[in-house]
């Protein structure tokens, strides 16, 4: 089941979220609690995917959030992926060191292909057959 599309199809271990707003230093812990409500209310994930679409930009306390998210989740053995993540963005955290926190292998430019590296990380993993 999903949160607010019950009618989507769901992937086993995959929880995808789209952000309807950019992330900045005012609504960034607003993200946080809504993120965390979700998983609270599910299974544990494998993975969580971001759609940052709507992030063109980061401010340094929406990176470090993201940081302590991407550890936090880590330690649960989730991990923390993003997709449409916008080159300002990428450079931001590149430029920051962050994405030696969330890992460049966890950013992709489509949320199909942040699908497909789940499936294929899970294949590799778990011999799950992917197709």
């Amino acid at each position: 089941m999903t949160w607010r599309n019950p009618d989507f199809e769901t992937i086993s271990g995959l929880m995808i979220v789209r952000l309807d707003a950019p992330l900045y230093f005012l609504n960034a812990g607003v993200a946080q609690t809504t993120i965390r409500d979700m998983v609270a209310t599910q299974p544990t994930p494998r993975a969580l995917l971001i759609d940052l679409a709507a992030s063109g930009d980061l401010d340094i306390p929406t990176m470090d959030l993201i940081a302590d998210v991407a550890v936090k989740l880590r330690e649960r053995g989730v991990t923390l992926m993003f997709a449409e993540m916008r080159g300002a963005v990428r450079d931001r955290l590149a430029g920051a060191n962050y994405m030696e926190v969330i890992g460049p292998e966890n950013c992709f430019p489509s949320l199909a292909a942040g699908v497909d590296a789940f499936f294929a990380q899970s294949k590799d993993v778990e011999g799950v057959d992917a197709s």
